[in-house]
């Protein structure tokens, strides 16, 4: 039977769609949030997303059995696998217009042909997970697909049945009543499923989801959808830099089981620089963020290469102390960030918020809790070289608008 683990619960798998919502209203009572262990979720993911790669983001938001194969097998070859990508999550892309003759979702027949039960097994037998979208209304948020409204439990048992790894819910034409309620619903129709189904809040970041997601579900939005741009107000702020001042707020959430998303990854998307590209990399591995590439990762220019298989920062973003990033000085012309990592080292992100002109930029030892006489050696993890060791303080050199000087700090 299946089990779930939240808040110290234990709650045998045949009851608990029909006692869900009263657990989850306990859950949210408590004035602490514990992660939910369901199997999923003890690292945060590495991985891509349909979202930006065969059509324009969100506007022609469609995939196909072919795309998420050749995919798949770019995993392999370019060594992303190796690395430890292994997420491909499938977005509002992927379902017909209409549920079939059973009341079931069901792939798009012209773009999954051998249906989705073909291409999961296709994604499995390469040793890697998949993960598929839906709706918490009765609509998805593209092209009036079927959402999951009515049919949690239905839904759930299908993704299962599937072999699904994932599953990430919208928030589109949701129902009137709590997220927490409707969320809990679905997490529990998962759980009860007896698979282990890593479930993702696709919520916004409303109704301070970081409050609650983690005792229902292994991620949680933090805010609207992210943009491939440096400074977007709209929608309360989706560039790179609004992100960055969110995580600063409320990434001191995020916890093993229970880690805060700031949205899709959108390496090398135009109209973002590759400079840009890179201070957004290095910010989602500081907070120990899902980290989903959105982009096209099969034959890779040797930039983006560069970034993806930067194994110095990805080894931050999977550091299993799993503590996320915190800001240290915030100031209008630019920020300094700070990690603790497990065998004792900091990583630090030094950030030129300006528009023009470059910044030389200082840390103190004494910021990072040492002494402030410390002989501290400095390893900058985009170069892969070491930079030097330095006494009381590091200065970093030239860091360009938009751009981070990135460093891996080791006392000695």
């Amino acid at each position: 039977m299946a089990v779930l683990k939240a808040a110290g619960l234990t709650l045998a798998g045949t009851m608990a769609v029909a006692i869900g919502v009263m657990v989850g209203l306990t859950m949210f009572s408590s004035t602490a949030v514990h992660a939910y262990d369901n199997g999923m979720g003890a690292k945060p993911p590495l991985g891509w997303s349909t979202w930006c790669t065969d059509y324009i983001c969100g506007l022609f938001d469609i995939c196909t059995a072919s795309e998420i194969e050749t995919v798949a097998d770019a995993f392999v070859s370019s060594g992303m696998k190796e690395l430890g990508y292994e997420w491909l999550i499938l977005d509002d892309c992927w379902s017909a217009q209409t549920r079939d003759a059973n009341g079931n979702l069901q792939a798009n027949a012209n773009q999954f042909p051998n249906g989705m039960e073909a291409v999961v097994q296709y994604v499995h037998n390469l040793g890697l997970k998949i993960g598929l979208y839906t709706c918490a209304g009765n609509k998805t948020c593209h092209d009036d697909r079927p959402g999951s409204y009515g049919y949690y439990k239905q839904d759930a048992e299908l993704m299962a049945k599937w072999g699904v790894d994932y599953v990430k819910m919208d928030n589109c034409y949701h129902p009137s009543e709590s997220p927490q309620i409707y969320y809990t619903t679905m997490s529990e129709a998962l759980n009860a499923t007896g698979k282990p189904i890593w479930f993702n809040l696709c919520e916004w970041g409303e109704d301070n989801v970081w409050e609650w997601g983690a005792g229902i579900a292994q991620s949680f939005r933090i805010g609207p959808d992210h943009l491939p741009f440096w400074k977007f107000e709209s929608g309360g702020g989706q560039g790179i830099l609004d992100v960055i001042n969110r995580m600063a707020r409320v990434a001191n959430y995020t916890k093993q089981y229970g880690w805060c998303d700031p949205d899709f990854l959108m390496t090398g998307m135009i109209p973002l620089t590759n400079v840009e590209s890179e201070t957004e990399f290095s910010f989602w591995a500081l907070w120990n963020a899902p980290m989903l590439i959105s982009t096209d990762v099969r034959n890779m220019t040797a930039w983006k290469q560069s970034v993806v298989l930067n194994k110095d920062i990805i080894d931050i973003q999977q550091d299993p102390l799993y503590i996320p990033g915190a800001r240290l000085v915030n100031e209008t012309t630019y920020q300094i960030w700070s990690k603790p990592l497990s065998n004792g080292d900091q990583a630090v992100i030094f950030l030129n918020i300006q528009d023009t002109g470059n910044l030389n930029l200082s840390i103190n030892w004494s910021q990072l809790g040492w002494p402030a006489t410390a002989n501290v050696t400095v390893y900058d993890v985009w170069q892969h070289k070491t930079l030097g060791s330095f006494v009381g303080s590091y200065n970093a050199q030239n860091i360009v608008p938009h751009g981070v000087n990135f460093v891996r700090v080791t006392k000695q």
